[in-house]
């Protein structure tokens, strides 16, 4: 049966890896303001934020914390891949990742493959960019629902720390997931849980127009 996969870019690479910074204005003695631009990475610099503009309501505390996280860097592909591929050989359940994630319907011991990629994500601090969800279905919708979504045969090409979305039969329900770690010559090479129950690198030869 003709296997169909659609592709998305779940890294997005949308942060920048250099140092982020947050500039606010600062009242010196003179009177006169100068701009300093605090690293709200630098724990210290974040908590001299705070004590200084935290009590104005547009820098809540609330507010600093989120701008915080929301311009961390985001991990790269390597990172993921490299937490991914360590976990290679696992086998069973229930396991690490069906643990991690909770039970459902009263049991550990169920199809595992998108927890296993939520579980890297949620590791390697990814956990806004890749869901939480054990359905390749929900998995799906959350990045079509956020404009991420690549579906085969649009000319994208696959990068490495991608999230890949298998649908076997090709009606449309998607039935599996994986990391794409490299997309070569129409050779795609995956790191996937729950492929015959364990954690596997895969090769899938696909053609340019599944892409």
């Amino acid at each position: 049966m003709k296997k169909a996969l659609s592709v998305l870019l779940a890294m997005a690479l949308m942060f920048s890896l250099c140092n982020p910074v947050f500039a606010a204005s600062s009242v010196v003695s003179s009177g006169s303001k100068t701009t300093h631009k605090y690293d709200l990475n630098n724990q210290n610099e974040l908590n001299e934020y705070i004590r200084l503009y935290g009590n104005k309501a547009q820098n809540s505390k609330a507010a600093i914390a989120a701008a915080a996280r929301t311009i961390s860097p985001a991990p790269s592909a390597d990172t993921l891949l490299q937490l991914a591929e360590s976990q290679v050989g696992g086998s069973g359940r229930p396991n690490e990742y069906t643990w991690w994630f909770g039970s459902i319907d009263g049991t550990y011991s169920y199809a595992w493959c998108h927890a296993f990629i939520s579980w890297v994500a949620e590791k390697c601090g990814a956990a806004d960019i890749i869901p939480k969800t054990v359905s390749c279905i929900d998995g799906v919708k959350w990045f079509k629902d956020r404009g991420r979504w690549h579906p085969s045969g649009v000319g994208y090409t696959p990068m490495k720390g991608d999230v890949v979305y298998f649908d076997w039969d090709a009606n449309g329900t998607y039935d599996h997931v994986g990391f794409v770690a490299l997309e070569s010559n129409a050779i795609l090479y995956t790191i996937e849980g729950n492929s015959n129950d364990a954690v596997r690198k895969r090769v899938i030869a696909c053609t340019a127009k599944k892409f």
